[in-house]
């Protein structure tokens, strides 16, 4: 990552990866919030381990709000394949109404609803209208997910631009393409984040133990599969344009790309470096 091989008139000096703000090298040992910090690249309580620099107003300002959500989207996708973990709601019978945790069954174990509490009149009134069932009754269940989908996908994108920047250094962060995902940290387009992390499938990584797996497509763009690790071990992926791609094309090729990749079987061989060939 030597900031002098792309600009030179900046010996001695580092540039945060996200906003750019340059720093002296004894910033590093600055614990003030005007100083810098390793963060993870990946949050800590998603099993990341891969770290870098960014400056500390950075961290804080990306870490919780962009963190946070991210790492309940995680936790909702393992509740959803019923990974034995229990989602907070609400379970409604007749004019009752109280609060409830639901877990999904796994391997053919029964979906379990477990009721939190309330006034024991209350209780007392929804035991009797479950006791009096009959088929055809109506039992409504809500429940929220508990995080805000575009602060996720952004999080996602800042995962994979610092990911970049951890392999490429400054030739990245620098280039249209850095420019263009330090963008998309604040974009409010949620239709447009949703292209830049597709779904993508039965990912298979082979011959790879870096939880962070960057891979050409097409010579316009990359392809960067993290890893994360909870109750399940899964890989998401962000779609980033290549440095070599003009600006004005970065928008309609992602696109494009993304079209070919959303919801698709991915496997991709891979050398222990984490970077593809």
């Amino acid at each position: 990552m030597d900031l002098t091989s792309v600009r030179p008139e900046l010996s001695n000096q580092i540039l945060c990866p996200l906003c750019l703000l340059a720093f002296r090298r004894e910033a590093i040992q600055d614990k003030s919030i005007g100083g810098l910090s390793i963060e993870h690249i990946v949050p800590s309580a998603l099993g990341g381990r891969l770290q870098t620099l960014t400056c500390r107003r950075c961290n804080n300002k990306h870490g919780s709000p962009l963190d946070a959500p991210l790492i309940r989207m995680v936790q909702v996708q393992d509740w959803s394949e019923a990974d034995g973990s229990k989602l907070k709601g609400k379970i409604t019978v007749g004019e009752v109404e109280l609060p409830m945790k639901i877990s999904l069954g796994k391997e053919g174990n029964r979906n379990t609803i477990e009721i939190l509490g309330g006034k024991q009149a209350t209780i007392d009134t929804f035991r009797e209208a479950v006791h009096a069932f009959e088929t055809g009754d109506e039992v409504n269940l809500s429940f929220s997910l508990g995080y805000a989908e575009l602060p996720a996908r952004r999080a996602l994108v800042r995962i994979a631009h610092l990911g970049m920047f951890s392999i490429f250094g400054y030739r990245f962060a620098l280039s249209e393409a850095g420019a263009f995902s330090r963008r998309a940290l604040t974009a409010g387009d949620l239709g447009m984040l949703r292209s830049l992390t597709p779904q993508i499938s039965n990912v298979e990584v082979t011959n790879v133990e870096n939880p962070l797996v960057i891979t050409p497509i097409e010579s316009v763009a990359y392809l960067i599969l993290f890893r994360t690790d909870t109750l399940r071990r899964r890989y998401h992926g962000v779609i980033l344009p290549s440095t070599e791609l003009a600006e004005a094309k970065i928008p309609t090729t992602l696109l494009e790309v993304a079209a070919k990749l959303d919801g698709r079987q991915c496997q991709i061989p891979v050398p222990k470096s984490g970077m593809g060939s």
